[in-house]
């Protein structure tokens, strides 16, 4: 998830407007609360999963949720990008497009990080970026 403001605070509070009603989303469309595959073994991690998306419906859930996305102003945003890079990452699909996400802030996001985050690492041929908006 990418969203670039002009400050990590202001990017943290688009995230607080724009994510919950994302994970809420989810929680619905997969009825997470009725956990029908607890009774499959290869399914038992999706409980957890489930899990921290009813937790991330609630705004304040989603600060610390922040810190492992592409969240925050264009510096913060390329640090976290060389970050993932340096532990071996190689591949990114920078995903704007969630439900109740107007199309505004998401080009906005989208047209940042292509402006202001992405010409940082045009050298780097051993990094795959994707837009998805």
């Amino acid at each position: 998830n990418c969203i670039i403001g002009d400050t990590t605070e202001a990017a943290v509070e688009e995230a607080k407007i724009y994510i919950p009603r994302f994970m809420k989303a989810q929680v619905d469309h997969y009825e997470a609360d009725k956990d029908n595959w607890k009774n499959l073994q290869t399914y038992k991690a999706w409980s957890g999963i489930f899990a921290g998306m009813k937790d991330r419906c609630n705004p304040e859930s989603i600060p610390p949720w922040c810190q492992w996305q592409l969240v925050g102003d264009p510096d913060t945003v390329a640090k976290k990008l060389q970050l993932f890079i340096d532990a071996g990452f190689d591949t990114f699909l920078i995903h704007t497009a969630t439900p109740g996400v107007p199309k505004e802030p998401r080009r906005r996001w989208m047209r940042r990080f292509s402006e202001e985050v992405m010409p940082r690492f045009a050298g780097d041929l051993e990094v795959g970026i994707r837009l998805a908006s």
